[in-house]
């Protein structure tokens, strides 16, 4: 989960009195903003109930006021400790933080809470209704709408919500909904113009998991029409024989034996992302990717050399193997425009590793791909069925109140942008960055390393550690996985 603390606004609260909060955003897209004592109060009742040692120390409470340079000081402060509570595996799945980051998005919204009706898309544009509240989370909005839509509820989790944008190409993937945000407050976020909606979408990588759900007719049915969906954009890449097999098969409706046929597709359950920048094997080049559960594979018509892939029609493609990735690290790039761009440091041998950089507006979005993907391989190799839905008995809601206020201005006394608009010299990749080095940087430069499956306490780049069974296929076999 990248968490990031890029900006302190103004705020007034009911009383008309003025103090500071900063601004949060999780995965690259804006989440809330949260005064001091509110962090601080969550981490003492955070100290109650796990194992906080493992933490970035939280900034120390002053008395008297805080000059400029203290309080952002205290800015990256906060978001060193925030993204370590984040990766903390224990915390990052508990619902206390769940339920303290919905809260914080109501304080922050100006939503009321109250009953609302939410429509639910479908990839073909059907769609249903259902009722719940305001601010009820992801997982909770999926549990009825899978419900609503006719599906075995145990198969929930085969799934998950998207937010959808509307473009000249039709409906794109934006992003995915998490556990910790409420879908009806985030689409409202976004949603000015009407271009936006909510989808629910298969959550599966691998093609062994299709025969899961084959026994479910309604299941099936969401699976068959997204799987039709990727096949007519082309974003699967799919045989001659093949692709008339299920022309065949789809003319005469049989949706279980499609499907059957479809998961034998190499690319099945892909994941494509559009208008992505990357370095690698020649710089500047300009393309798209695609995502799968043991691959990232980049493809553009620019470029020259070898790539080890062809398409036709002047595209040529390069794979890189999960498994062949030492570390990744998420951070911003600056040239002409400000991107999040994904590095990751990628060797076919061990004397062969080199950095690869992939920037564009899809970063977050390719990177939790990616972390999906790696999860689903260790949830198979230990044998866990996948996550059932929950009754609710156990959700626990925070204890933690939080004010509602008015944000009355944005990015006052953030370093990070007050030195963008210095610039410095652009830097031919990125380095492992030091913790103090967080948030430095200009023109051209990887600025903050923040994200990914474990970060290193002495640097700012993330590992897969060998240590952590959960992150650890830095060996570069599958048999680590």
């Amino acid at each position: 989960m990248l968490v990031q603390i890029p900006s302190i606004s103004d705020a007034v609260d009911d009383r008309g009195r003025l103090y500071k909060v900063f601004n949060i955003y999780i995965g690259g897209h804006y989440h809330c903003s949260l005064r001091y004592s509110h962090l601080l109060h969550f981490s003492q009742e955070l100290g109650r109930n796990f194992d906080t040692s493992g933490l970035d120390e939280f900034p120390t409470k002053r008395v008297f006021s805080l000059t400029a340079a203290q309080l952002d000081e205290r800015r990256a402060g906060l978001e060193r400790y925030l993204h370590s509570v984040c990766q903390d595996r224990v915390i990052q799945q508990s619902d206390m933080l769940k339920e303290f980051l919905v809260a914080a998005q109501k304080a922050s919204s100006g939503v009321t809470d109250e009953d609302v009706s939410m429509e639910i898309f479908l990839i073909n544009g059907n769609s249903v209704t259902i009722s719940g509240q305001s601010f009820s989370r992801s997982d909770e909005v999926l549990e009825r709408a899978v419900v609503k839509i006719g599906a075995d509820p145990s198969l929930t989790y085969y799934f998950s919500l998207f937010l959808e944008e509307e473009t000249g190409d039709g409906w794109t993937l934006y992003r995915h909904l998490q556990d910790h945000e409420a879908p009806f407050v985030s689409l409202k976020t976004v949603n000015s113009n009407g271009s936006f909606r909510i989808t629910v979408r298969m959550s599966f990588w691998g093609p062994e998991m299709v025969s899961g759900v084959l026994a479910d007719e309604a299941a099936t049915n969401l699976l068959y029409i997204e799987t039709i969906d990727h096949i007519t954009k082309g974003e699967w890449e799919v045989g001659k024989e093949v692709k008339e097999k299920l022309a065949e098969l789809g003319a005469k409706s049989l949706k279980k034996e499609y499907m059957e046929t479809a998961s034998t597709i190499p690319q099945f359950a892909y994941q494509q992302m559009e208008g992505l920048t990357f370095d690698h094997p020649s710089e500047d080049l300009h393309g798209f990717a695609r995502i799968g559960r043991r691959e990232i594979v980049t493809y553009t018509t620019e470029g020259e050399g070898e790539w080890g892939g062809a398409q036709g029609h002047g595209v040529r493609c390069r794979s890189y193997q999960l498994t062949r990735i030492r570390c990744w690290k998420v951070g911003y790039w600056e040239s002409g425009e400000k991107w999040l761009a994904f590095h990751y440091h990628h060797g076919d041998t061990e004397e062969d590793f080199v950095w690869v950089r992939l920037v564009g507006k899809a970063t977050i979005f390719l990177t939790l791909c990616i972390q999906s993907a790696v999860n689903e391989l260790i949830r198979i190799k230990r044998k866990q069925s996948v996550r059932l839905p929950s009754d609710g008995s156990q959700r626990r809601k925070t204890a933690l109140p939080i004010v509602k206020f008015h944000v009355s201005s944005q990015n006052t006394g953030s370093r990070r942008e007050s030195e963008a608009s210095q610039g410095s010299e652009v830097t031919d990749g990125p380095e492992e960055m030091s913790s103090g080095d967080l948030g430095k940087g200009g023109a051209g430069a990887e600025r903050s390393a923040v994200c990914g499956m474990d970060l290193d306490t002495k640097t700012a780049t993330v590992k897969f550690s060998k240590t952590s069974e959960e992150n650890s296929f830095a060996d570069g076999t599958e048999d680590d996985i």
